[in-house]
């Protein structure tokens, strides 16, 4: 979770999967590490977010004077922090580890696409690739390299 304001990450979560739980746990350390509810928040449209679950979690902040946007489909314009944040964390930070194969098998950007060999690579090396505790350290580390390194100057002064 960014803030945009800030442009620092301010809540994250890492799961086998995408899942409500794995964006509510975001949303908790979000809360948690600013010490406030914000105004508004701005969402993509990714499926866990029609779940009940989720729901009603949007309508009790809701209730309490939070604003929650939902993006339009496939107007990534509309989130510009948000998608030049992933571009430059996952170029300067994430690209020279050993786990990040790319943006994923979906991505439309084509030289974000992991190669069927790199997967395949990958597959052929599992017990070498890190453990959910080791990914977890890491990402931390990358997250504080981003909101208090150079990183987060050079994002902020691009935007």
């Amino acid at each position: 979770i960014l803030d945009v304001f800030s442009r620092k990450v301010v809540g994250w979560s890492l799961g086998e999967e995408q899942s409500e739980e794995v964006a509510l746990s975001a949303f908790k350390m979000a809360f948690t590490s600013c010490g406030f509810l914000p105004n508004e928040i701005w969402l993509d449209n990714d499926l866990y977010y029609n779940t009940a679950k989720f729901k009603r979690f949007v309508l009790s902040t809701q209730s309490i004077g939070v604003t929650w946007k939902f993006g339009e489909p496939h107007m990534p314009t509309e989130r510009a922090e948000i998608e030049s944040f992933f571009s430059k964390f996952q170029k300067q930070l994430c690209s020279d580890k050993k786990f990040f194969i790319g943006e994923g098998i979906q991505s439309r950007n084509r030289r974000g696409r992991p190669s069927a060999e790199l997967i395949k690579k990958y597959w052929s090396m599992k017990k070498e690739l890190p453990t959910v505790q080791e990914l977890n350290a890491q990402f931390t580390k990358m997250i504080q390299q981003y909101n208090f390194g150079t990183y987060h100057d050079e994002a902020a002064t691009s935007l």
